[in-house]
């Protein structure tokens, strides 16, 4: 079984697809249906994001590590990138003095 690299533009164009159908089914008073496709475009977004800055390697990390956590794992997988920044600088300038 292959693991495929997922397509940040492909996540991008279904969550737009999926804001369209949120939209059209919120001005049409069907807001639980609405909710939930919002939820999916937002879903789909925060992941193709994840995927675009290199925080998620492939499809199976994708689906194992963050399913449908993705805000919470995007807060945490950032906190871990800009910690690593800080440390990187903070490092490099005590070395440096």
């Amino acid at each position: 079984m292959s693991v495929r690299d997922p397509d940040p533009h492909n996540l991008i164009k279904i969550a737009q697809r999926d804001f369209g159908d949120a939209k059209l089914l919120f001005e049409n008073g069907r807001d639980p249906n609405a909710i939930f496709m919002l939820q999916q475009a937002i879903e789909k977004a925060i992941k193709s994001l994840l995927i675009k800055l290199g925080l998620v390697k492939n499809e199976k990390e994708l689906r194992a590590e963050i399913r449908h956590y993705v805000a919470s794992k995007l807060i945490k997988l950032l906190e871990a990138r800009v910690y690593n920044c800080v440390e990187r600088i903070c490092g490099a300038s005590s070395n440096e003095v």
